[in-house]
């Protein structure tokens, strides 16, 4: 049988604004492949999903265009296939770190499952911690792509609910998990940039935001130079509100 069609789609021509077609459309093209990839329960293939959305995401290996584009449509989920990869994409982001993962095929049946996630008691720390980091990156390139974007303004309800609690606890382990700090301050950034003051008030500052990016960016001029740099990106633009 002819092989599956590549999960990374052409780069786009680092001198033009707009992609050739054809990258556009692999770049479309590859959601739904990921998305199949995210709704098996082996790990394998859940990694290898998440690892293709981060290169379709990464505005800087694929280009500005096609990574907005396919940003936009996973958020939306336009198609019943980027609905799918947006909730697996969510799933692992919203795992507790010392609970929930997926495991393989013959996993008992008392064993829960969320869009593709198989979740139980016994499943494994450090499986879950590589996948939720997979995951976390995604999440930081796709709100990265939307800054000041209709689609980020959109996802206001899940972001108060679910998301930003989910990053704001990730700050709270900067000393044991500089990357995953790093990475939910990459995702906060977007935030900040795209709210006004009042949302950015109630949502994070209020929840002890800003005295866990001091401690974050405290850890970073330690340890983690890019978790100093981000923190300290988002320091400046809550002072400057203010």
């Amino acid at each position: 049988p002819p092989p599956l069609p590549s999960l990374v789609p052409a780069e786009e021509d680092a001198e033009s604004d707009l992609p050739p077609p054809s990258a556009a459309a692999a770049g479309l093209e590859s959601i739904p492949i990921a998305a199949a990839m995210l709704a098996d329960s082996g790990i394998d293939c859940q990694s290898m999903g998440l690892q293709g959305l981060i290169t379709l995401t990464d505005s800087y290996k694929i280009g500005k265009t096609t990574a907005t584009r396919a940003s936009a449509e996973i958020v939306t989920g336009s198609t019943p296939q980027a609905a799918q990869a947006r909730d697996a994409i969510l799933a692992h982001v919203l795992a507790p770190a010392d609970a929930n993962t997926i495991t393989t095929k013959s996993s008992p049946k008392s064993k829960e499952r969320l869009s593709g996630v198989v979740t139980g008691a016994d499943a494994d720390a450090t499986t879950t911690a590589q996948l939720r980091t997979l995951a976390l990156t995604i999440l930081s390139n796709v709100l990265a792509n939307l800054t000041q974007t209709p689609e980020l303004v959109a996802l206001r309800p899940v972001l108060s609910q679910a998301v930003l609690p989910a990053l704001l606890a990730d700050l709270r382990t900067a000393t044991a998990n500089p990357r995953g700090a790093d990475l939910a301050v990459r995702a906060l950034l977007p935030v900040l940039e795209t709210f006004d003051r009042d949302y950015v008030e109630c949502e994070l500052i209020g929840h002890g935001a800003y005295e866990l990016l001091i401690e974050a960016q405290n850890v970073g001029e330690a340890r983690y130079d890019s978790l100093r740099e981000h923190s300290s990106n988002c320091l400046r633009i809550i002072d400057e509100s203010r």
